[in-house]
């Protein structure tokens, strides 16, 4: 009889015992969002996988709440001129310069992209330049669409370098009226700040890695602001 009770406790406190849960990232701002709380469990899902630095995923578990941009990969050297307008209208920003300007600075534009242009031809011939594009509203709100271009021109890895400057691809906005760049919106996605894009319910945001503590960072522009510590094994990552 007494073994019998003493089976039964300990098999209730066995059936009482919390699950072990395991957490690699944790809300430190945010908390009352709940894209913010979502996003976490999402991430949470992928400890057993190196840090997102480079990009984030989606777990099929939150496949109803978070989605990514459908890219089609085009040619980069088909798209050169896009990616020419990008990397020199970085020079002036996106805020809007007066004409005196922009010609004082014509010669930094032409001297960033003449820089730039011998990194990418190299890249390039070993295949790690990708450009993708896809139509979407990025800003987040509104209907209107933007044809947005992802470049990718490097190559990403975990490593001490890029935990602390991560390299995620650059968008590009693009008008489809004029066929140049939206430096409007450019100017709403803060350019300058390189950023993944995800849906959360249908709307665009946005996301980068950040350090100091090694984070994820989500739409600081917005009221839906999300800050995600990783809290996992940082092996030999430098202090």
């Amino acid at each position: 009889m007494c073994a019998t009770l003493v089976f039964s406790s300990l098999a209730y406190a066995a059936e009482k015992k919390p699950a072990k849960t395991d957490k690699c990232y944790r809300v430190i701002v945010g908390q009352e969002h709940e894209m913010c709380r979502l996003y976490e469990q999402n991430l949470n899902r992928f400890c057993n996988e190196p840090p997102m630095v480079c990009d984030r995923k989606i777990h099929p578990d939150f496949a109803k709440y978070f989605s990514l941009p459908k890219w089609e990969d085009v040619d980069p050297m088909k798209h050169l001129d896009i990616i020419e307008s990008y990397i020199r209208e970085s020079v002036y920003g996106y805020t809007g310069c007066v004409e005196g300007d922009r010609k004082y600075e014509d010669g930094w534009a032409e001297k960033k992209w003449q820089k730039y242009k011998i990194g990418f031809f190299e890249q390039l011939k070993k295949g790690n330049v990708k450009l993708s594009r896809a139509r979407f509203n990025i800003k987040g709100s509104g209907k209107e669409k933007q044809i947005v271009y992802r470049l990718k021109d490097f190559t990403c890895a975990i490593n001490d370098e890029f935990w602390n400057d991560p390299m995620i691809p650059q968008n590009i906005v693009i008008d489809e009226k004029t066929g140049k760049l939206d430096r409007n919106t450019m100017a709403i996605i803060r350019y300058g700040s390189p950023k993944e894009v995800f849906f959360y319910e249908g709307y665009a945001r946005l996301s980068t890695w950040d350090m100091f503590p090694d984070r994820v960072l989500i739409d600081q522009a917005s009221y839906e602001q999300c800050e995600i510590e990783y809290i996992g094994n940082k092996g030999g990552k430098a202090k």
